[in-house]
């Protein structure tokens, strides 16, 4: 066929008869448009088709539709095809001799709807479709097959389909003499790639389906039908799930990802180390002149966004990052060039769902990566990595301008799970590291402790017994706020069996014992907002290196746009040790956070506290938090503090 666009679907449609070999071909296929945008060629000759007119449709005719355009193409009483979003099909056979095909037709470009009915006495009809990436065989069933517009991927449908009457074969299955042949039920999708084998059986939401192809029919703007079927990929996964030393010729599984290296690269030999580049008790790998390659087709799952944590040694990491598409195609590549004993999240989004990833390193170290689901079409900022696990970014410790206004009493806020305003009064606090005006300001209702031992983020927590079954408390906190025209102040109590602090050379202070801001700077301008962006911040505490009080410090994380950059936060700050844990306060400038202190002020807030209690590593095993649904990239899942005006 001379008319293919690009990106079409080309099928090839034979319907054999199971009559004892007698078969009565059909005199014609009919072709009938149910909107204007039909079009028809008949003997070479295109003109537009009417609703409710049909056409006679014999050898080399076709039937052509837009993208909201629908038709119907029928063969006798036996198949009806509806051809839909820029679909394209041709007759090719019509009458053929005896045990050969009864009808033979070419379809291309997005989606087909295909109904075979039964033959007359129980007696099987077989309709085979060859597509550009697959052999499909059907007897007697309902199925769509749909091209996705964006990327090489075909998808099979099982619409009303039973035991084996709809299967589907790889054209270029490697194993061509013994190929692999997959059968589709009613309810199950298959995806099909110009490499490999057909997917695994994906269970499909029938009323979400049948949803988007009501759009299709309708011509409505409809997304790609993988968006539909697939869910998209959420994980954060790091070198600790690797159970040995990644080498060439042995692929392995990452957390349900296959990964794999090259022997040689384009920089050179290759070699892989398992090394503990960033000091957080995990090995990572060490790579030298090598390329990691990343394999999701296992996963099931739809991958559109894939960040990268790397970190560079004692020399600069030089390379790129790879997305590829399911034809092995690459469809961004992003340079890096990381400076020595720093860090990075290399982060790549597109439309198209990507099947592989290649990490091409000089010399640097693969910390791990992590895949989110793309935000909403109008979200201003593309998802970003989880901290809990590994930095967004190891970002050089530049310290902010410290505010020259005067330190004057605040006035006392309260950080309640939801929206709550609390009545203001003045509060004498001072940074010190002592909390007796904290309590003092308590017991005068001028401000509240709050409560927290809700777990939201467990590595190591279910290692302890529950708290009542023992003597003493694993991890246990108090948040209290306050705040003044110059500065938001907050003091966190925690209590913890054995403290730990940070150790490690760059600003990722939460993998250690250590309390945490989530702060939403614009509560009320993106209440509905499920990802970060600019106007939300993260700042974490250093308690103590050795012990608290040791060299506190706070870092300051601007969760967007992109990726998440670290500033040391040059403002008051003190901790000390108590006889259960220790007490941490700070003062932080609103200057800093770009906001004026008004009356009635709403933030969005999640109060955390991490806890480590493995000695000489460091490595968030446990969180607490005072928003018990609390989802590091998910604002609407955090609390709201609201300041009473004077």
């Amino acid at each position: 066929m001379k008319y293919l666009q690009p990106a079409q679907l080309l099928l090839l449609a034979f319907l054999m008869a199971a009559c004892g070999g007698n078969a009565t071909p059909p005199a014609f296929a009919q072709a009938n448009a149910d909107k204007t945008t039909v079009t028809v060629r008949l003997a070479g000759n295109s003109q537009s088709l009417q609703p409710p007119d049909s056409a006679q449709l014999q050898v080399g005719d076709g039937v052509q539709v837009d993208e909201g355009g629908r038709a119907f193409l029928r063969f006798s009483d036996f198949l009806t095809v509806e051809v839909l979003r820029a679909g394209d099909l041709q007759v090719q056979e019509l009458a053929l001799s005896e045990q050969s095909a009864l009808a033979a037709f070419g379809q291309s470009g997005g989606a087909f709807v295909n109904n075979l009915e039964p033959g007359a006495g129980g007696v099987a009809r077989r309709v085979t479709v060859e597509s550009d990436f697959a052999v499909v065989t059907a007897t007697g069933t309902r199925f769509l097959v749909v091209k996705e517009a964006n990327s090489p991927l075909e998808w099979l449908l099982g619409v009303d389909a039973g035991v084996d009457d709809l299967t589907v074969q790889a054209k270029n299955d490697p194993s061509r003499e013994n190929p692999t042949i997959k059968p589709v039920g009613s309810g199950v999708a298959r995806w099909i790639a110009p490499v490999g084998v057909p997917s695994a059986g994906i269970d499909y939401d029938q009323a979400a389906v049948n949803s988007w192809l009501a759009g299709v029919e309708q011509g409505k703007p409809v997304p790609d039908i993988g968006e539909v079927l697939w869910s998209h990929a959420d994980m954060r996964i790091n070198t600790g799930s690797l159970t040995e030393t990644l080498r060439p010729g042995t692929p392995l599984d990452m957390g349900g990802v296959g990964v794999s290296v090259a022997q040689k690269s384009a920089f050179g030999r290759a070699n892989y180390t398992a090394q503990d580049c960033n000091g957080d008790g995990i090995n990572d790998v060490l790579v030298q002149n090598g390329i990691i390659r990343l394999d999701y087709r296992t996963l099931l799952q739809r991958v559109r966004a894939v960040d990268v944590t790397l970190m560079a040694g004692d020399v600069p990491a030089t390379g790129s990052v790879t997305v590829l598409d399911p034809a092995e195609a690459p469809i961004t590549r992003t340079p890096f060039e990381i400076a020595p004993g720093q860090g990075d999240v290399i982060s790549l989004r597109s439309d198209q769902p990507y099947h592989y990833a290649e990490i091409a390193i000089a010399d640097g170290c693969f910390l791990g990566f992590s895949l989110t689901p793309p935000g909403p079409a109008d979200d201003r900022t593309a998802p970003v990595p989880a901290v809990d696990e590994w930095p967004p970014r190891a970002a050089t410790v530049e310290p902010t301008a410290t505010p020259t206004a005067a330190y004057t009493p605040p006035t006392p806020v309260y950080v309640p799970p939801t929206a709550t305003s609390i009545p203001s009064s003045p509060a004498d606090i001072n940074i010190d590291g002592n909390p007796d005006d904290w309590q003092l300001a308590a017991e005068q209702n001028r401000t509240r402790w709050v409560s927290f031992d809700t777990i939201v983020y467990d590595e190591g927590c279910s290692r302890h017994a529950p708290y009542a079954l023992v003597e003493r408390v694993d991890l246990r906190g108090r948040a209290i706020f306050s705040y003044d025209e110059n500065w938001l102040y907050v003091a966190f109590l925690v209590e913890d069996d054995g403290f730990v602090g940070y150790t490690g050379q760059d600003l990722r202070f939460f993998l250690s014992d250590a309390p945490q801001l989530l702060l939403d700077l614009n509560l009320d301008g993106d209440a509905n907002s499920t990802r970060v962006n600019e106007d939300d911040k993260q700042i974490d505490f250093r308690v103590g290196i050795e012990e608290p009080g040791d060299s506190p410090a706070m870092a300051f994380w601007d969760l967007g746009p992109g990726q998440a950059v670290a500033h040391l936060l040059d403002a008051p700050i003190a901790a000390t040790a108590t006889n259960t844990g220790y007490f941490v306060e700070a003062a932080i400038p609103w200057e800093v956070l770009g906001i004026e202190p008004v009356g009635q002020l709403r933030l969005g807030v999640a109060a955390s506290v991490s806890d480590n209690d493995t000695p000489g590593t460091n490595a968030q095993e446990c969180m607490i938090s005072t928003a018990p649904e609390r989802e590091w990239a998910n604002p609407t899942t955090w609390g709201v503090l609201t300041l009473e005006g004077r």
